[in-house]
C-alpha cells in the first residue's frame, strides 16, 4: 500500500518484488550519500510523498529526496513548543481524571522532593502523599494519556542520570523537558497524509529543525546527483 499525496487516502497498487539477480553483490554496493540536512540547504518546505515502515516520512526537494525520522521530528517540535510555552508562562497541562499514586525508594523520593518545583513548572502536577509517596494529578498537554505512572518512572530514571552533570536549575528544567518529550513521542505510528504534512511543516518552522533535542538527526537526504550516478545516467 502506498500513500498518495494527491489522493484522499491510501492507494492500492499491485506490484511484484523483482527477483534478485545473482550478479548483484551487496558487499560491493556503496551506501547512499545520505547526510544530516542543515537548515540552509532547504529553501522551501519539502513536498511530502508518503510514509514508510510507519517510521519515516519521504519528501522531495529540488535537489533530491529527504527522509525524515518522524519520532525525532516530533521530539524537536514538542521540545521547542514546550520551551517557548514555559518561557512565556503559558504551558498547557491536562488534568487526570484519576490521579496516579507513585511510591518510590527513599533515594528517588528524596530526588523528587528536591526537584518538585521544577517538575511543576514543566507541567507535571505532583505533590507529596506521605513519606515516600507522591500523587500525580496533571501532565503536560502534549503527553499521551496512557500509562502515566510508567512514563513518569521512565522519565525519572533518565533525569536522575542527567542530574549528575547538571549544574543549574535552568539546565535541569531544559533536560526535564527533553526527557518528557522523548517519553511522549511514540515511533511506528501510522500517520495519514494530512498528519505527515503537518509534522513536516511544524518541523521546518523550528529554530533547529535538523536534529532532535538529544542530537540525533531528524532527516537525511539523498541527492539527485547520487541517484543519477547509481542508475548510470551520468
Amino acid at each position: 500500500r502506498f500513500f498518495d499525496s494527491q489522493a484522499a487516502g491510501p492507494v492500492d497498487r499491485a506490484h511484484k518484488r523483482p527477483a534478485l539477480s545473482s550478479a548483484i553483490s551487496f558487499q560491493e554496493h556503496k551506501r547512499p550519500e545520505a547526510e544530516p540536512l542543515p537548515r540552509g540547504d532547504i529553501q522551501v518546505i519539502p513536498f511530502v510523498l508518503g510514509q514508510t515502515n510507519k517510521l519515516y516520512i519521504l519528501a522531495e526537494t529540488p535537489d533530491g529526496i529527504v527522509i525524515i525520522d518522524q519520532h525525532a521530528a516530533h521530539e524537536r517540535v514538542l521540545y521547542e513548543r514546550t520551551m517557548a510555552a514555559i518561557g512565556g508562562g503559558r504551558l498547557d497541562i491536562q488534568k487526570l481524571l484519576l490521579p496516579v499514586t507513585v511510591e518510590l525508594p527513599k533515594a528517588q523520593a528524596a530526588f523528587v522532593s528536591q526537584h518538585i518545583g521544577t517538575m511543576e513548572r514543566v507541567g507535571i502536577g505532583i505533590s507529596s502523599f506521605g513519606q515516600d509517596s507522591f500523587i500525580i494529578d496533571a501532565v503536560p498537554a502534549f503527553a499521551q494519556m496512557g500509562d502515566v505512572k510508567r512514563m513518569f518512572l521512565d522519565a525519572l530514571a533518565e533525569l536522575e542520570e542527567e542530574s549528575k552533570t547538571t549544574k543549574t536549575i535552568e539546565a535541569f528544567e531544559e533536560k526535564m523537558v527533553r526527557t518528557l518529550c522523548r517519553q511522549a513521542v511514540k515511533a511506528r505510528d501510522r500517520l495519514d497524509m494530512k498528519e505527515q504534512i503537518s509534522l513536516v511543516q511544524d518541523l521546518f518552522a523550528c529554530a533547529i529543525p535538523h536534529t532532535c533535542p538529544h542530537g540525533r538527526p531528524t532527516m537525511i537526504k539523498i541527492t539527485n546527483d547520487y541517484l543519477e550516478r547509481e542508475f548510470k545516467r551520468r
